[in-house]
């Protein structure tokens, strides 16, 4: 029998070294993408009504991710 392997969802942040400190990155829950990628609305996000904040609207409405 053959077990399917089934990834963790994607934590909206992760913990990045820079040299001797640590600091925290925030990703779109949608595509994964840092939030210093982000381009809708100057690079704040888009916001949706439950609260949470993706790189854009296309990855808020799952209909994929139109950052270029």
């Amino acid at each position: 029998m053959t077990e399917i392997f089934e990834p963790p969802p994607p934590d909206p942040t992760i913990e990045v070294s820079l040299g001797l400190s640590q600091a925290e990155v925030r990703l779109c829950p949608g595509c994964g993408k840092p939030e210093q990628l982000w381009e809708e609305d100057a690079g704040r996000g888009y916001v949706c009504e439950e609260g949470n904040t993706y790189c854009c609207r296309g990855c808020a409405e799952e209909i994929g991710c139109t950052c270029v």
